[in-house]
């Protein structure tokens, strides 16, 4: 029986828009229990920008419910979720920017904090899709200082060869199968508290924060509408030659195999799945293969969710507007993408995962973009492409050289190898690799399509070909 209880917030629906839209404001003093709510609503907040935000979002996130309610009620077709809740936050932003036109600069900090609490409510949902979900607390304390550290261990007894991959994904220690289904873990648990809980703190070391950073940018680079431009630039010319050297592969009883090392976020390699091939990402931080397996594996809609990337970034940039426009994604839903069955991607240390005799002659194509100039010894890496590309396979790079270790000293004053591009396809000659074609294509990475600054790299593009043994 419907009732005002139900509606607000005991229904399934309805509570998990309120969750979405007021978790973060309220912390401890949640509830979906309407009475527990107003109670909450009513009381006294410290902070004047915080009341009016927990004041707000129960208006807006009621008015929301109730529309929709009577919408269907009429016959209407069903909103998702995930609909009403960017309904509310763009309800919320507008709100809080009239308030700043009209000259009261009371809660001028309010949208910021909102874009704030938007991206963390994305991050918390992210750590608490795996299963089993990770338990933070035994981190957290008060006066303590500790960090939670996952450290990723090599991928062993994982087999590559061509057979066909059960239809379901996997992340233990070592590695991420995606196709379609949930991911599991068994290398550290997690539970669902109430992370926001005042009284459980934990220290974050800077690092750690610029790399949840970088994730949120390069979110925009794979899944965002404003990296369509960067995706063109980078990954569109890889797809059209990996279509020109395999033009049979629908033919073929098994589809050719392509390993996608610094696979990041997992787009590229997703796309080279669809083109149907057998695709599979490497990718060595944890970071980025948490935020891929969440978006690949539980988004269900395109423009699901919402973030704000770019309110981290102080610098060159033209308003404030630019500095919190939201981005949504994913801006194509993975699921109703065609993946090949056999998409997957591995988590570890491309030299170590791939640098065993069981990874030699497996693979059909290497891709690389952006990639091989992530390690202090960029010749380890060429090495190891050439052993795991089979005879007469190819290896697809883009690259700008950056050298990402260029005068950082790593353990017992290691040195970064920087090679020239003649240098480096030198090194590629040595272990086997022919030139068949190669151009320059002007990139960018990552880059802030709004920001007044703009890096943009002149990156070699090129399509090696392994010679056959003699």
């Amino acid at each position: 029986m419907e009732s005002r209880d139900h509606l607000f917030f005991s229904c399934h629906f309805c509570s998990e828009v309120w969750q979405a839209t007021a978790k973060n404001i309220y912390k401890t003093r949640f509830s979906t229990s309407w009475h527990s709510v107003v109670v909450a609503a009513c009381s006294n907040w410290q902070d004047r920008k915080i009341c009016y935000l927990a004041r707000s979002v129960l208006q807006v996130t009621v008015y929301t419910l109730w529309h929709e309610r009577n919408g269907r009620k009429h016959g209407e077709p069903p909103n998702p979720a995930s609909r009403l809740i960017q309904r509310i936050d763009k309800q919320i932003r507008d709100q809080l920017i009239v308030i700043g036109l009209m000259g009261d600069r009371r809660y001028d900090d309010g949208l910021l904090i909102w874009c704030i609490w938007t991206n963390s409510h994305f991050i918390l949902n992210m750590l608490e899709a795996f299963e089993p979900s990770l338990d933070l607390s035994k981190h957290m304390g008060k006066g303590k200082t500790g960090v939670l550290s996952i450290e990723l261990q090599r991928m062993e007894g994982y087999d590559y060869s061509h057979k066909n991959h059960s239809a379901d994904t996997r992340i233990n220690n070592k590695t991420c199968e995606f196709d379609g289904s949930q991911l599991n873990h068994d290398h550290v648990s997690f539970s669902s508290h109430d992370l926001l809980d005042s009284s459980l703190q934990t220290h974050v070391p800077l690092v750690d924060v610029d790399k949840v950073r970088w994730v949120l940018r390069n979110i925009v680079r794979d899944w965002g509408a404003e990296g369509q431009t960067t995706r063109d630039e980078c990954h569109k010319p890889i797809l059209e030659e990996l279509d020109s050297l395999f033009p049979d592969r629908q033919k073929e009883s098994t589809p050719p195999a392509c390993l996608v090392p610094g696979a990041g976020l997992g787009r590229l390699a997703l796309e080279i799945s669809c083109l149907g091939f057998r695709s599979v990402g490497n990718e060595f931080l944890y970071y980025m293969m948490i935020c891929s397996s969440f978006i690949l594996n539980y988004t269900k809609v395109p423009d699901e969710w919402t973030v704000y990337p770019w309110i981290y970034t102080n610098c060159n940039s033209h308003s404030e507007d630019d500095q919190l426009r939201p981005i949504s994604i994913p801006e194509a839903g993975p699921s109703s993408v065609g993946v090949t069955k056999g998409f997957s991607m591995c988590c570890g240390d491309f030299l170590e995962v791939f640098n065993e005799s069981s990874q030699a002659g497996m693979w059909d194509a290497v891709v690389t973009c952006f990639f091989i100039d992530t390690t202090r010894n960029i010749i380890e890496y060429i090495e190891t492409i050439s052993t795991v590309v089979k005879d007469g396979g190819v290896w697809i790079n883009l690259e700008p050289l950056c050298y990402h270790f260029a005068d950082i000293l790593g353990l017992e004053n290691e040195i970064s190898i920087e090679l020239s591009l003649e240098d480096v396809k030198r090194v590629a000659s040595h272990y086997g690799f022919e030139i068949e074609k190669e151009r320059t294509i002007d990139t960018t990475y990552c880059a802030n399509p709004r920001s007044m600054q703009k890096n943009r790299y002149y990156s070699v593009f090129w399509t090696m070909r392994k010679k056959c043994a003699i």
